[in-house]
């Protein structure tokens, strides 16, 4: 596995982690097998996709591509870019947190 692999691994790794740590009653993650995008879940907070997805963007300052862009038709995931720096994926993190927990 070459590097790059090894380090959006590792990202993914961190996202999951972080969300089953901080954020668990809300969100859930899967990591992808093939690609650096990752889908975050939000079905669990019960919250109305357009409120979660305005407030992604109002509140964290988060720029999202909805579920319902790429055939989610419940609208209920938000889509996670894994190759980045770590502390980009921090960053964004910590911004998705702050905002379930103004929202909720």
């Amino acid at each position: 596995m070459d590097e790059l692999n090894v380090y959006i691994e590792g990202n993914f790794k961190y996202i999951s982690d972080y969300i089953d740590e901080h954020l668990a009653d809300d969100l859930s993650f899967d990591i992808p097998k093939a690609t650096y995008l990752g889908w975050i879940s939000f079905e669990k907070s019960g919250l109305d996709a357009d409120l979660v997805h305005k407030a992604l963007v109002e509140i964290g300052g988060i720029a999202v591509s909805p579920g319902k862009l790429y055939l989610d038709h419940e609208n209920k995931h938000f889509r996670f870019n894994a190759a980045s720096p770590r502390y980009r994926i921090e960053d964004g993190l910590e911004r998705i947190r702050k905002t379930f927990e103004q929202i909720k």
